[in-house]
């Protein structure tokens, strides 16, 4: 063969090799989308669930427990110590439930309550104050 049929018959693979690789990667999608697609779905998955559980356990949670006498007036003062966003009042509450030792189911009822307000989250703990009392209501 002359050396201009092999310089023409290399130029013809190359570009025929070239063409072929640019119609395979056409139609190709990158992988990472697929990745990153699955990803998302996986995520907005476990997003909504924690959603709905979350959701669930805010209005099923208070409803649960049937509170004793002591265990309301106890609720009531926590109540009125968050609503009025007291420290001390809130110190001295603690110190009282103590004292009076609520039931285990009470205790674990008020005690994150407690925490929320002792963290300055007045109104949250309020709120689930209030709710746990309005609870109490609806037996």
């Amino acid at each position: 063969m002359s050396q201009s049929m092999k310089s023409n018959r290399s130029n013809f693979l190359a570009s025929t090799v070239s063409q072929a690789d640019k119609k395979s990667r056409a139609h190709k999608k990158p992988r990472a989308d697929k990745r990153s697609g699955v990803t998302s779905r996986v995520i907005g998955g476990l997003v909504l669930a924690v959603a709905i559980v979350g959701v669930g356990w805010y209005f099923l949670a208070d409803s649960k427990i049937r509170l004793s006498e002591t265990g309301y007036e106890l609720s009531k003062a926590l109540y009125a110590a968050c609503n009025l966003e007291d420290p001390r009042r809130l110190d001295a509450f603690v110190k009282t439930m103590e004292q009076h030792s609520p039931s285990p189911e009470e205790q674990a009822r008020l005690a994150p309550i407690i925490e929320l307000a002792q963290r300055g989250h007045w109104q949250d703990a309020a709120g689930r104050a209030r709710k746990l009392l309005q609870s109490q209501d609806e037996h």
